[in-house]
């Protein structure tokens, strides 16, 4: 794009005073439309450069700017790609109505310029998908799921790499459901598929595997989970090093497990380790610095240590609030946390104060016992 807007100024410039007039006044349309895409396709790198950041609210700023560009665009599959972009934005700030609407228009402009079978809708599909698992509508997840896997199955293959995301999609819908035999079928194919196309050090292959163990230890096969855990962690730290936040996300999976195990002074070492990477590579407003932050404070309180599960509390609740902003599901869930902290310390006052920031109604007083 770059060297065909250089030859269009270049032209633009060197372009003979006797040239046809309508060619003339061609030019500087055509030279508009061109930096109006380049402008946009640095937009999107910086989107994707803010959301890896945790910089959400800037990355927001951004996207309302080139949602304004995006006007009379003809490029069918940058418009489409933009709107993607922009989706994910605002579905991780928690504005899911905005999202939806993004990802439809998408999935419209795909089927109109491509026809409704083609692999770019099926992304799109599986991007539905999972804004309405975050939603807790997992029948119409599903259905927008097996929808993505049909298409790619159909133009793909069955063991395209990309068939097999359909497949550990929908897995973790079933694992969500509680089908934890059909979930394991679906993640055992898509691992097997990875691992068919890419060899058995591929990052995929990881994703798989730490799926996987999750499933396992949601059913208590700690052994079965640990040992793909362990696995899914050598194959991260050689491709990424011990210091990325990919790892950090195995490290921080880890100590939950250790903590269903009743292993919590191993569960806290894990945790804190997730948490010094986080911190050190996504900065401390990064959402994922807040999750390790609040699986830190309710390891805290099992251990009964609540004046540092109340300052863990804050610190987490602080993180999101940066990049999530105060209103966002996340934020509210660990605010019911710390109120059950409260209530748990006997500092009920803290509690009612809190529940009236957030409209809550005050849970009763314990009664006085003579």
């Amino acid at each position: 794009m770059m060297t065909r807007l250089i030859a269009v100024l270049f032209l633009a410039m060197t372009i003979l005073p006797f040239a046809a007039e309508a060619e003339t006044a061609a030019m500087p349309a055509q030279i508009e439309n061109d930096f109006t895409v380049l402008k946009i396709q640095l937009g999107r790198q910086q989107i994707g450069q803010l959301y890896k950041e945790g910089k959400y609210d800037e990355a927001a700023d951004v996207a309302e700017e080139i949602m304004k560009m995006t006007e009379g665009l003809s490029d069918h599959q940058l418009l489409a790609d933009t709107f993607e972009d922009i989706a994910k934005i605002f579905q991780v700030k928690g504005e899911y109505a905005r999202a939806a609407k993004l990802y439809e228009r998408a999935l419209e402009i795909r089927n109109e310029s491509a026809g409704k079978n083609n692999p770019a809708a099926a992304r799109t599909l599986s991007s539905l998908a999972l804004l309405y698992q975050q939603q807790g509508d997992y029948g119409k997840a599903l259905r927008y799921s097996r929808k993505a896997w049909d298409i790619r199955k159909k133009t793909l293959g069955k063991r395209h790499p990309e068939t097999a995301i359909s497949l550990n999609n929908m897995a973790g819908l079933y694992r969500i459901r509680g089908d934890y035999k059909d979930a394991e079928k679906l993640y055992l194919e898509a691992l097997s598929i990875w691992t068919e196309n890419y060899g058995p050090k591929h990052l995929l292959r990881a994703k798989a595997l730490n799926n996987l163990a999750i499933l396992y230890q949601e059913q208590n096969h700690y052994e079965k989970a640990l040992n793909l855990f362990d696995q899914a962690l050598a194959i991260r730290k050689e491709a990424y090093g011990k210091e990325h936040p990919a790892v950090a996300t195995l490290l921080n999976n880890m100590g939950s497990l250790y903590k269903s195990q009743g292993h919590l002074e191993k569960a806290q070492k894990f945790y804190e380790e997730a948490e010094r990477i986080w911190v050190k590579t996504l900065g401390d407003g990064h959402p994922n610095v807040a999750k390790v932050r609040n699986n830190l404070a309710l390891l805290y309180q099992d251990l009964g240590r609540l004046k540092e599960a109340e300052e863990m509390f804050h610190n987490a609740i602080s993180s999101a609030e940066k990049s999530l902003g105060p209103a966002h599901p996340f934020v509210l869930q660990m605010q019911m946390n710390l109120i059950s902290l409260y209530y748990a310390a006997g500092q009920v006052q803290e509690a009612h104060d809190l529940e009236h920031k957030m409209k809550l109604p005050s849970a009763p007083a314990a009664p006085v016992l003579a």
